[in-house]
């Protein structure tokens, strides 16, 4: 009797057990505002309108526009922004035409808290400053979509902030400030997704950017058709620029770091004229590592580039003048350039032609089978390609090779 005894008490269930079972069940649209919270609340994998639970909800009527949901947007989901992925993205609380809660990104700036950013929607607007608290910008479309012009005034003031800035093209005209596109000083400021472009002055000794200390990170940044120098840098602090495509560019001396502890990777200076003085100086401290210089010209000068930080995995080919480099370059190739550009010092350097996939057009890939300086990099493990292979020289070689 007990044999059959024992499976009967282990089978038993409380009732109370069943009934905190079915409490726990909660249907999305059983609370107000299931159907707009951009949540899931019946964890189904399904949100708002596109959750069978929200059927029939006055929040899910069609709104009219092309698609069947509620919102006012014409893409396939239920979210706020216009894209197709289940998300829903930043919305602007700044818009040109009005529709967002300003339409000067001054105004949201300087009521922003601190840490705060600032989203931007398409639009041209005017100098913006940021010298209050730490407040971020972003234009939520990109560079393309977002432009700041700075008129008399740097695009982008910032001062003893810590602040990212993201999805611009800056432009504008140095004036008295000296800077067109962006000037910091004593500030920590990262620069992503942005397009430096088209900056002019009346006046010499100007460039587009501008850092007087502080400490500053630049990714996927281009800097193209300004006709004054690109970037100067000088003081304390740091630099640190990854995949950059300088293009384009003419007028006084282009880069200039002296002092920053810098560190230049993985980018294209291109197609570029130096009307006055060097092209390209770094002096020390710092490296320069997978670069490639390529077509550019300095008229004015027999020298196209001064180096004194760590040069080493560069291309640099069809400069006009000579590269003076200093004691710890090496494995860099250096071909077609200007007179006097000897650097038979350099143990494992090269002179040949890099074979780059289609220079023409910009594309300065190495060509696989004919370019030797294909794994010709420093071959130390620390260098290697992000594959793992040894180092190619020039912007696609290094540990930031893929971009």
């Amino acid at each position: 009797m007990a044999i059959w005894l024992l499976p009967l008490f282990g089978c038993r269930t409380d009732p109370g057990d069943i009934e905190d079972s079915a409490a726990e069940v909660r249907l999305e649209g059983a609370e107000p505002g299931d159907c707009t919270d951009r949540a899931d609340n019946d964890e189904d994998g399904l949100f708002d309108c596109d959750d069978d639970g929200c059927l029939g909800s006055p929040d899910c009527a069609d709104s009219g526009d092309a698609d069947t949901d509620a919102d006012a947007d014409s893409d396939t989901d239920s979210d706020a922004d216009t894209d197709t992925d289940s998300d829903a993205d930043p919305l602007c609380s700044v818009a040109a035409d009005g529709s967002a809660t300003y339409t000067d990104i001054q105004l949201a700036v300087d009521e922003a808290s601190d840490g705060e950013t600032v989203y931007v929607c398409p639009g041209t607007y005017s100098h913006v400053q940021i010298d209050r608290r730490d407040v971020s910008i972003e234009g939520v479309d990109g560079a393309e979509a977002t432009i700041i012009e700075g008129g008399s005034h740097p695009a982008i003031t910032l001062d003893n902030v810590t602040s990212t800035v993201r999805g611009f093209t800056l432009t504008g005209d140095a004036g008295s400030t000296y800077a067109a596109a962006i000037l910091t000083t004593d500030a920590t400021v990262t620069v992503v997704d942005t397009v430096i472009s088209d900056c002019t002055s009346s006046l010499s000794g100007t460039a587009a950017v501008i850092q007087t200390n502080g400490d500053t990170v630049w990714e996927n940044v281009e800097f193209r058709n300004n006709v004054i120098g690109v970037f100067s840098a000088a003081g304390s602090g740091s630099v640190t620029m990854e995949h950059a495509l300088v293009v384009g560019n003419s007028g006084g001396s282009l880069w200039y770091t002296a002092g920053v502890d810098l560190s230049l990777t993985n980018s294209i200076f291109r197609d570029n004229t130096c009307m006055q003085g060097t092209m390209f100086t770094a002096l020390a401290p710092g490296v320069a590592w997978n670069n490639t210089f390529y077509n550019n010209t300095a008229p004015n000068s027999g020298v196209a580039i001064v180096v004194g930080v760590d040069f080493q995995n560069n291309i640099t080919q069809g400069l006009s003048g000579y590269v003076a480099t200093g004691e710890t370059a090496d494995y860099n190739d250096y071909f077609d350039n200007g007179p006097d550009d000897d650097h038979s010092s350099e143990a494992h350097s090269l002179t040949v032609d890099a074979h780059f996939t289609d220079a023409g057009s910009g594309d300065l890939t190495l060509d696989v089978g004919f370019s030797e300086c294909i794994d010709a990099g420093n071959p130390l493990s620390g260098y290697n390609d992000a594959d793992g292979t040894r180092n190619d020289m020039g912007a696609y070689g290094g540990a930031g090779s893929e971009w």
